[in-house]
């Protein structure tokens, strides 16, 4: 927003400004989101156990109720 007001009034300066803070800002968004990324692992959990997953409400747990097998399309199981 600060860099189409700068261009608009014709601020060249604080425009380029402004679109470096921008730029340098979703990079290191990106960067921190890639680095998440790479590090979080996978987990299986098992009947009972919660996952916290932040929302809007950082407080949410959600928690597997049941498992069932159903069998594939090929007739097995879905399990080894």
């Amino acid at each position: 927003m600060l860099y189409i007001f700068a261009r608009v009034t014709k601020r060249e300066p604080f425009a380029r400004i402004a679109l470096r803070l921008l730029l340098g800002g979703a990079s290191v968004y990106v960067v921190i989101f890639l680095v998440a990324s790479l590090t979080s692992r996978n987990r299986v959990l098992a009947v009972g156990e919660e996952k916290h997953i932040c929302e809007v409400d950082c407080h949410l747990a959600y928690a597997v109720a049941a498992t069932k097998s159903e069998p594939l399309p090929t007739g097995r199981c879905g399990t080894p």
